[in-house]
């Protein structure tokens, strides 16, 4: 046992020798003020407007950038190249949350928050989950899906996936309570 933990730690501080942390001598920052859960937005992210709160943005590569924007009981949700959406749901703004249910879902190797809409016969779950907890990083990673999911309605056939890439704005929990959750069955 403590051969297991002498290696241990002789790993970790070959580990740290090889990539050291960034030096600590620089003075801490002050840390931000705590905001208002949905602060009015100041500058406009992907397809949303500067008068729009992002609860989520992000690139989906090909010039492309998935958004759902809100303000004071609009929401839409878009999609395609900025200036010119492919998709936007629904067609207008106005008392949009009326048509977006929100859950919190936990899986064994994954947890997180999906906004869904139905257009047409064609269901769409805006999805951010994040594995952890349950297994090595690598596996963890694997389990991680941020993006958008789009099922045939009654069937749940996949018709694509749609995922994120890089840094991207997620503040789908705070629709939690703002917006309807599903009905059970």
């Amino acid at each position: 046992m403590r051969t297991l933990v002498l290696l241990l730690a002789v790993s970790t501080a070959c580990a740290q020798a090889a990539d050291p942390a960034p030096s600590t001598t620089t003075p801490a920052a002050t840390p931000p003020p705590a905001q208002p859960s949905t602060p009015a937005a100041t500058s406009a992210i992907g397809h949303c407007a500067a008068d729009e709160t992002a609860f989520f943005d992000c690139d989906v590569g090909k010039g492309k950038r998935l958004s759902v924007c809100a303000n004071e009981g609009s929401m839409q949700y878009r999609f395609g190249k900025i200036g010119a959406p492919e998709l936007v749901f629904p067609e207008q703004a106005k008392d949009g949350a009326q048509h977006f249910t929100i859950e919190e879902r936990a899986h064994v190797r994954s947890s997180g928050n999906v906004l869904s809409f139905h257009n047409a016969d064609v269901r769409y779950e805006v999805t951010s989950m994040i594995g952890g907890g349950c297994c090595s990083d690598e596996e963890a990673a694997a389990n991680n899906f941020v993006g958008v999911y789009v099922f045939k309605k009654d069937t749940y056939d996949i018709l694509a996936t749609v995922g994120c890439r890089g840094e991207g704005t997620d503040r789908l929990g705070e629709l939690i309570g703002k917006v309807p959750a599903p009905k059970s069955e």
